[in-house]
């Protein structure tokens, strides 16, 4: 968990580059059954000030749980981030194949407090590698919540509700991988 200053600034950071933001639209035909599944929200790619500002403080919340999972970060680095924004009947899909051995993915849930929307549950599949689902996962996102992504999987953010429909009152998600 990163300390409330450093949210603030990241939210701060969100909306001041609210314009570098371009919409997406992911489409994936699930594993079972053939079910389609579709999500469509604002992605900033590239975002190389948020990265540097954050590459510490990230670090540092994530050694506990990434030596648990056997990924020393003490000389990794933050390669890339990415930051997904959910407005108003927005939803987002991450599917994804596990990192190596010696990175580490993540996802850092965050929103404006007190919370201005409902809904954006999430879902968690894994899939072994022979293309095999696994049991999925529910639940809410957690403000400051880190998620690691350390098998391949299937993320899927639900329809966010937004009354307000202001940027800033969604959901953000800050996706993100340490490497060698």
């Amino acid at each position: 968990m990163l300390d409330e200053r450093t949210l603030g600034q990241l939210l701060s950071y969100a909306q001041h580059e609210q314009r570098r933001f371009r919409p997406v639209r992911v489409v994936h035909r699930g594993d079972v059954g053939g079910a389609l599944v579709e999500g469509e929200a604002l992605v900033l790619d590239n975002a190389e000030d948020a990265r540097r500002a954050l590459e510490q403080p990230l670090r540092q919340a994530l050694l506990a749980p990434a030596r648990q999972a056997g990924v020393d970060l003490t000389h990794a680095r933050l390669a890339d981030i990415s930051l997904v924004a959910l407005g108003d009947q927005q939803s987002y899909l991450n599917a994804a194949e596990g990192p190596s051995h010696e990175e580490l993915r993540f996802a850092l849930f965050f929103w404006r407090a007190p919370r201005a929307f409902a809904g954006g549950e999430l879902r968690v599949r894994l899939t072994e590698r022979t293309g095999s689902p696994l049991p999925e996962r529910h639940g809410e996102p957690r403000r400051n919540g880190l998620l690691l992504l350390a098998a391949p999987l299937y993320l899927e953010i639900s329809r966010v509700n937004n009354r307000s429909r202001e940027f800033q009152d969604g959901l953000f998600v800050l996706f993100g991988r340490f490497k060698p």
